[in-house]
């Protein structure tokens, strides 16, 4: 039971750990006390108890996709340069296309007046 307590304490660290935890050695503990709680109360053998608490610690962590590249943080800085003009676009309805693409075509420019 040693070898199997020994290997779930190293999974609950490593998932205390990636989730940014201050204190995961007193995680740890906390997780084993939960399991050996659990199984007395529905008289379960430690090792399925151990299994139910890293499952359900598992289940409650937010899903979260791959991180971003590099391409695609530079990309989402990009987005909201079109973003503002079309929001300009907006309050100055009365405006021509062609005057709003002349606008959005030159960066660090004010607004033309009305």
């Amino acid at each position: 039971m040693s070898r199997i307590r020994k290997g779930y304490e190293a999974q609950y660290r490593a998932l205390l750990q990636r989730l940014g935890a201050r204190r995961p050695d007193q995680g740890v503990a906390w997780l084993i006390a939960k399991a050996h709680r659990l199984s007395a109360a529905q008289r379960l053998p430690l090792a399925g108890a151990l299994t139910r608490v890293y499952q359900d610690l598992v289940a409650r962590l937010p899903r979260r996709g791959p991180p971003p590249s590099p391409a695609s943080t530079a990309m989402r800085g990009s987005a909201a340069w079109p973003a503002g003009c079309a929001l300009l676009a907006t309050r100055l309805g009365g405006r021509r296309a062609s005057t709003m693409v002349t606008y959005c075509g030159r960066p660090n420019t004010s607004a033309p007046s009305s």
